[in-house]
């Protein structure tokens, strides 16, 4: 936990998360409690949402093209697309963590990573599930903090949307970058992985080293939001306004309120120009508050 401060006595208390973690964990939660006790406001981490001005007809529609974009254009495969090196990884991969799944071999490579990263994470005792957030929930029911969530918003025509479904089924996404991450991060960096869970649940901060997930997690994410396709239709680069909107509501929940908690990746507070150094950087002191 982070506390943060400026000068008026208030605070923001930075909780950080990490996916994944252990899938059997007992939550000592007497420092969230405390915490939580004399909060006004959580804020949840941000999320960047897509508004479509669409009927029922034309989400339908949409969700065809999405059903189309996740498959190869052209109708290749795995096969055809990936180095034959790689490829070797991936069937060797795939067979040990996803035996019954060779329809993969049509999807885009960013599909495949992502079931073969789910699968091999079950397999090492690992979760994504949102354990922390859920218990987090509990405990504000017995208090009367106001749960808040930044948001960006983008809104498109449904022209716009099919436009940009249509460009991805065809378009060259460095999607092969994310399943070459994940097959590294699964072939050579999962004891890391396992590691990071333990050290962050114990909460020995100093043993975290996250830089091969946070590389799996830059090239997927690159992959999915594809920033060219997105610029060329207009939308607006989803890490940053992510970063803003969240930079906005805390300063404002920060002045208004004497005590806020905040949840957010860990990944994202620690990470080099991250949400620490935004904060620094616009005149915040920050202490680290270990368990």
């Amino acid at each position: 936990m982070w506390r943060v401060t400026h000068g008026t006595g208030n605070e923001l208390l930075i909780f950080g998360t990490l996916s994944p973690s252990p899938a059997s964990i007992e939550w000592r939660s007497d420092d969230a409690k405390a915490a939580l006790s004399r909060a006004q406001v959580v804020l949840w981490p941000p999320y960047f949402t897509v508004d479509v001005e669409a009927g029922f007809f034309g989400k339908l529609s949409l969700g065809y093209n999405y059903a189309k974009a996740k498959t190869n254009p052209d109708g290749r495969r795995l096969k055809d697309i990936l180095r034959a090196e790689d490829y070797a990884t991936w069937e060797r991969l795939r067979a040990r963590y996803l035996p019954r799944e060779p329809s993969l071999e049509k999807k885009r490579p960013l599909v495949a990573a992502e079931a073969l990263y789910a699968a091999a994470i079950r397999a090492a005792g690992l979760t994504t599930r949102k354990g922390v957030e859920k218990q987090i929930q509990e405990l504000l029911k017995e208090t009367q903090a106001k749960l808040y969530s930044p948001r960006f918003e983008y809104k498109l025509t449904k022209e716009q949307a099919n436009s940009m479904l249509k460009a991805s089924r065809s378009i060259e996404m460095n999607d092969v970058a994310c399943l070459t991450a994940t097959m590294d991060l699964v072939d050579r960096g999962l004891a890391k992985t396992i590691a990071n869970a333990n050290a962050w649940a114990t909460g020995d901060i100093d043993a975290l080293d996250l830089e091969e997930v946070e590389k799996r997690d830059i090239a997927c994410q690159d992959a999915f939001s594809s920033p060219t396709l997105l610029a060329d239709f207009g939308v607006p680069d989803i890490r940053q306004s992510l970063m803003a909107s969240w930079m906005r509501a805390s300063e404002h929940s920060l002045k208004n309120n004497a005590t806020t908690v905040a949840l957010l990746p860990i990944s994202d507070v620690l990470v080099e120009g991250g949400y620490l150094d935004q904060l620094k950087a616009a005149g915040f002191e920050v202490e680290a508050s270990q368990p």
